[in-house]
């Protein structure tokens, strides 16, 4: 046991103790969280400061960032409740403020009693913290203007998110979870044994329970109850993010809470990060991707603007750059080529549509589409510049217009022709089933009407007594006048059979 003395011994366990219940706190000025209203990707937001009273009468200070009510796209938004760790304070929750409002997502940072400028003189790395969670969350709740809880915590914050969640189920609707610790003893472990005092392996555990009656003693609470791996199986999405490099919480502790995650998650593993790194930035557009779609539905991503988020930035690009470098990839021109077409689809990714534009293109492309599905009826005739079908997609757009080379020479045909014929073809329907407009008009024994029951069936004949006395129409000149109609809008979608025409540039095909 040489250079061991009870002095230095007892130095090293009270600065361990003040590690675990009384860090470094962080002071700060009110001036410091900016402006109360600024603006951002040129909307306006404002942050609203209250103090609430925890269960032990301690005053909280809590910010809630949020749209101008005039910019407010709905009454309900979500929010994202930003809880920081041990040496931490709302502060830190100002970093989050770029990847959560432009999203429509409105944020929440307070500071933890016994942190930043609440009330409190020591923290309690969960065992406290979870019920002044719950006293921000009634608050969140008491406002009406809330649709979805989510948490984003770092360390005793994360620590605190899953308490709170485990012994709350349904409240949350997703978590981010940076350098959680799965036993505070398990930490306090393995303090004492990376200490500079060296501890002999057998007083480790005597040292141990000095340290846990030091903290009861001072801080008034029992370190055995703060098992958080004991309340990891939880239902709840969730993203873990750890540095590889964290010496203090290492990364096993987010390794074993992932595996006992019951519900959907993922992890991020950061590089060269330790537990206090500033996270990159791909990091941030990783977590607002996790919040928005776990945050937001379908209906608001649309309604919200929001469509593009996987898109926008650049990010898909940095995750994607983030995962090959996990998995040990090079930068082939395989890879260098991949991302090319991803890129391109998140440019096409990012045009915007109303909704009433995105209902008129749907029922324009499914007349289209419909046409292509037909093969009869294309012998001598040609597909000029009229369409352009690209295959696996969907999408067709519109040209100018349709030309044919076959067919007598009978030259350009436009789409609004196409769109004039497919109404004079409804118009001879008609006739097989209308009792109005019958002007003129004489409807012998080529149709029978049965009134209320929509039936219409055929007979012999159409006759006409006027149109400049063209005399008897029977049922199959009408339906080989409807099948000449069909043949010529095939000339919108066919492919097949177009011996003895030339296909120019009318309809290109992208298999």
């Amino acid at each position: 046991m040489e250079g061991l003395s009870f002095a230095n011994l007892a130095g090293g366990y009270n600065s361990l103790v003040d590690a675990i219940i009384r860090p470094p706190r962080f002071n700060y000025d009110i001036e410091d969280l900016g402006p109360k209203k600024f603006q951002l990707n040129g909307r306006t937001y404002q942050r609203t400061d209250v103090e609430l009273q925890n269960d032990r009468n301690l005053t909280l200070q809590v910010s809630h960032f949020e749209p101008i009510p005039s910019e407010r796209p709905a009454q309900f938004l979500p929010c994202v409740i930003y809880c920081h760790g041990n040496c931490g304070s709302r502060l830190d929750a100002l970093d989050s403020i770029r990847c959560l409002l432009p999203y429509h997502i409105t944020l929440l940072s307070f500071d933890f009693s016994g942190s930043g400028l609440s009330d409190g003189q020591y923290i309690s790395l969960g065992i406290h913290e979870q019920n002044d969670l719950s006293t921000v969350i009634s608050y969140l709740l008491s406002l009406s203007s809330v649709s979805r809880i989510g948490l984003w915590g770092r360390s005793m914050g994360a620590a605190t998110s899953i308490l709170f969640t485990h012994s709350h189920p349904s409240t949350i609707s997703c978590l981010v979870l940076d350098s959680p610790f799965a036993s505070l003893n398990q930490i306090a472990k393995e303090l004492v044994e990376s200490t500079q005092v060296r501890v002999p392996k057998m007083m480790v555990s005597l040292g141990l329970k000095i340290i846990r009656k030091s903290v009861s003693g001072r801080a008034g609470w029992d370190m055995e109850k703060l098992e958080v791996r004991e309340s990891a199986g939880n239902w709840e999405p969730v993203m873990f993010v750890h540095g590889v490099e964290d010496k203090f919480v290492g990364k096993k502790h987010s390794e074993e809470l992932y595996e006992k995650w019951k519900g959907e998650k993922t992890m991020m593993m950061v590089e060269g990060a330790d537990h206090n790194s500033i996270r990159p930035g791909y990091v941030y557009d990783s977590v607002s991707i996790f919040f928005v779609n776990w945050l937001l539905s379908d209906f608001e991503k649309e309604s919200f603007g929001t469509l593009d988020v996987n898109g926008g930035g650049g990010k898909k690009k940095k995750i994607r750059e983030w995962k090959k470098k996990e998995k040990g990839e090079g930068e082939g021109g395989e890879e260098e080529e991949e991302g090319k077409e991803e890129e391109e689809e998140e440019r096409r990714e990012r045009r915007r549509m109303t909704v009433e534009e995105m209902e008129e293109k749907l029922v324009e492309e499914a007349i289209l589409l419909s046409l292509m599905e037909s093969e009869n009826y294309n012998k001598g005739m040609g597909v000029g510049n009229g369409v352009e079908v690209k295959k696996g997609e969907g999408i067709v757009e519109e040209k100018k217009e349709v030309t044919s080379s076959g067919g007598g020479g009978r030259g350009r045909v436009t789409v609004e022709e196409v769109k004039a014929k497919l109404e004079e073809e409804e118009r001879l329907m008609i006739l097989l089933g209308s009792e109005n407009d019958n002007e003129g008009m004489g409807v012998g024994n080529g149709v029978e009407v049965k009134k209320g029951e929509g039936i219409v069936e055929e007979k012999k004949e159409v006759t006409s007594s006027g149109g400049g006395g063209r005399g008897r129409v029977t049922v199959e000149e009408v339906k080989a006048k409807l099948e000449e109609e069909e043949r010529l809008m095939i000339l919108l979608g066919s492919e097949n059979d177009n011996e003895g025409m030339g296909v120019g540039n009318g309809v290109e095909v992208k298999k």
